[in-house]
């Protein structure tokens, strides 16, 4: 599968579920409804539920499909592998330092340009078909994001890059398109600033975590009963790059969590990413230079045991021929005329 670190977001979604069951246990009210959690919600679906449309479209002509994800879209899903290849290589940090929504929406909107997808009602020759996902009825007021990787040892550049991507500030409609045809009123109940709260990780085969502390002001680290807290998030992505891990899982609630704070305290500024990216740069050369020893070294050793390998053979050779020619020599000494 694309993504192999499900695991805490998939638990996350256990638990929701369990959420739900349990009040649907304890309302009889709500048993008898067909219309179970739309009315009045259970705390799952309440919080957490992503009412998203998505749109099919094919740009040429009118042809559209939408299908609603509205009854257990807990959260949303973003390849690290889709993401990178739309950071280029001179792209300084200001151009895309809140841009991980915007990056993500850019791939939704680009799905299906290499997929041969045909709508129903498309007579196009060329498929080309489109998507868009849409935020209808109103916003939730925690967003999930899970984040799938390909490998669990993924260049440390690349994980820089992703933190310099993650906004611990944005608004959601960077991330999906608002159902505003109808009604343009809905703005307020749809649009929302998100703030992140906590970040799920992974490395070193461990999954670990943190969280904004809202009672101290601080930043949470925590590795299962290890807790460290850090004063800036500088401080904190420093030490999570240098553990080399990297995020399966953004939390994101809409309730503005650094009210009052300098900016220092929860985001980076370019300065400090630079330096940051610039020191993932000179590990990873270190890094390759070891490996390149090692496999010299390795190779050597190869080489050095292929040539005693062909030493002892040669020499069992010599010895076999020695043999031989003493037998003849003794042979033609017995011969009598």
């Amino acid at each position: 599968p694309k993504g192999k670190f499900g695991d805490p977001i998939e638990t996350i979604l256990e638990l929701l579920e369990l959420i739900h069951k349990e009040y649907f246990e304890n309302n009889e009210k709500e048993k008898n409804s067909n219309n179970f959690c739309a009315d009045k919600m259970c705390p799952s679906h309440s919080n957490f539920l992503l009412y998203l449309k998505e749109i099919k479209f094919c740009p040429t002509c009118s042809a559209k499909s939408t299908q609603k994800y509205d009854k257990d879209c807990f959260m949303f899903t973003i390849s690290v592998s889709e993401l990178l290849p739309l950071i280029e290589e001179n792209e300084t940090f200001t151009n895309y330092k809140y841009s991980l929504f915007k990056k993500a929406k850019y791939i939704t909107q680009n799905f299906g340009q290499n997929d041969k997808i045909r709508l129903e009602n498309c007579k196009c020759k060329i498929i080309a078909t489109r998507k868009r996902l849409f935020l209808y009825k109103k916003f939730s007021p925690f967003l999930i994001i899970n984040m799938t990787w390909d490998s669990d040892f993924p260049f440390l550049t690349d994980i820089c890059k992703i933190y310099g991507l993650i906004p611990t500030t944005d608004k959601n409609n960077y991330l999906f398109d608002l159902d505003l045809e109808k009604d343009k009123k809905k703005k307020e109940e749809l649009q929302s600033n998100y703030y992140l709260s906590s970040m799920i990780l992974f490395g070193q085969r461990h999954y670990t975590c943190f969280f904004y502390n809202q009672e101290i002001k601080m930043w949470s680290f925590a590795d299962d009963d290890k807790k460290k807290n850090f004063k800036t998030y500088h401080e904190l992505i420093t030490h999570l790059i240098a553990r080399r891990s990297f995020p399966v899982g953004l939390i994101y609630t809409s309730v503005n969590i650094f009210l009052n704070e300098r900016e220092e305290k929860y985001s980076l500024n370019e300065e400090q990413y630079l330096e940051l990216y610039k020191n993932c740069q000179v590990e990873e050369q270190v890094d390759n230079e070891e490996n390149t020893k090692l496999n010299k070294g390795e190779k050597n050793t190869n080489n050095n045991i292929n040539n005693n390998v062909n030493r002892e053979r040669k020499e069992n050779e010599r010895k076999e021929d020695d043999k031989k020619k003493k037998k003849n020599n003794n042979d033609d000494s017995d011969i009598s005329f």
